[in-house]
């Protein structure tokens, strides 16, 4: 059982808090409720799909709206989510825009900017300092990449930066 804590608390960040009761190992991480690796993999499956057409309400694997995106990408680390940015916004623990890592999400109202009902999702590619990148379906380009601070669209519009709580992931 010690090898196996400690064999455990290696593949953790150094962020991670361990402690052994009896039998049971109980693990903490102050990160993403995915680990490094399955994050790195998730990001690599969401990128295979970049340059596919949008289509309002599908969800791939030829053609995505933006939740249909997520849900699928997600849906393949086997976390079920609902067909709606607004669905998928209400499982989200929100975070600051400063504090995201990928794989979190990013909300943004829908084409009236007026309007702060969310309408749309994105995840998060990359975090090089200040510049966030997300990878999500857009109406015009399909499935891209693209930096938020270099968007005017989705600057404008951004609600809210989420991370869906461990309770959500199968294991």
């Amino acid at each position: 059982m010690k090898w196996l804590t400690i064999c455990l608390i290696a593949l953790f960040p150094l962020s991670a808090l361990a402690q052994q009761d009896e039998d049971t190992l109980v693990v903490s991480v102050d990160s993403t409720a995915l680990m490094p690796f399955q994050v790195d993999s998730m990001i690599s499956y969401a990128e295979k799909f970049v340059g596919c057409r949008y289509g309002y309400g599908s969800c791939g694997p030829k053609t995505f709206d933006c939740s249909g995106f997520v849900q699928h990408v997600y849906g393949k680390f086997g976390v079920a989510l609902p067909h709606t940015s607004g669905g998928i916004a209400d499982m989200c623990q929100e975070i600051k825009l400063k504090k995201v890592k990928p794989g979190d999400l990013l909300f943004f109202a829908g084409r009236k900017v007026s309007k702060k009902n969310i309408g749309h999702v994105s995840i998060v590619h990359s975090v090089d300092g200040d510049r966030i990148s997300m990878i999500h379906a857009t109406v015009q380009s399909g499935v891209i990449t693209e930096v938020l601070s270099e968007s005017a669209y989705f600057t404008k519009r951004f609600i809210r930066a989420g991370r869906l709580p461990r309770s959500v992931f199968k294991g």
